[in-house]
């Protein structure tokens, strides 16, 4: 099987959205400034693809240069808006790690994947986003929405030293198995000795 070739270019992300031909992309747009008409052309290829199955798309921020290097709450709920219209697409790979979403942004975040009923294999990344534990329970809060995921990889690393401890991660897991066509979970996180680990679990 040929190898997806990386996209790291926003104009050549967009093209290949608007050629809307490829049944697979996998774009690497983090640290990118992209400006806001850059954005905005982005968003509305991807609302108007319909030939998207697979997508990888990482947008991690791991600088503080500029500000147009992170989304922010509103960009990143408006980039999940448009994953999530797209008819086709049913596996997803989205790295938001460093975009500054705390509570409110994990809170839309959830109930946009919530809501959606295409996507059967989501791994997500909310890593480094200054979250809680309450951001991280309203996001799963939404998320149980979800009527169609089959597989979920979560990454809550790097966030708020209180926001899900070792002993709370299995409890967070089995409430996340409320999903009823959820068959696999995995969870990465920090553990005590400051090393991300993760949890598997198989429903």
């Amino acid at each position: 099987m040929a190898s997806i070739p990386v996209i790291s270019s926003m104009d050549a992300a967009i093209l290949a959205l608007q050629a809307n031909q490829a049944p697979s992309l996998h774009l690497l747009l983090g640290n990118a400034c992209l400006g806001d008409l850059l954005r905005m052309k982005f968003i509305d290829a991807l609302k108007a693809n319909t030939s998207l199955e697979s997508l990888d798309l990482q947008f991690e921020c791991t600088t503080s240069i500029s500000t147009d290097n992170f989304l922010g709450v509103e960009e990143s709920c408006n980039l999940c808006s448009a994953l999530s219209s797209i008819p086709s697409l049913t596996q997803l790979t989205l790295n938001l790690r460093g975009n500054y979403l705390g509570e409110e942004g994990a809170r839309r975040v959830g109930d946009i994947f919530g809501r959606n009923t295409t996507i059967t294999r989501l791994w997500i990344s909310l890593a480094d986003n200054g979250l809680n534990r309450k951001g991280l329970d309203v996001f799963r809060d939404h998320l149980l929405g979800n009527c169609t995921l089959c597989s979920l990889t979560l990454d809550i690393s790097k966030n708020k030293k209180e926001a899900l401890r070792d002993s709370e991660v299995q409890a967070y897991v089995t409430d996340i198995a409320l999903i009823p066509t959820l068959d696999k979970c995995t969870i990465h996180i920090d553990s005590l000795q400051s090393n991300p680990r993760h949890i598997d679990a198989s429903m």
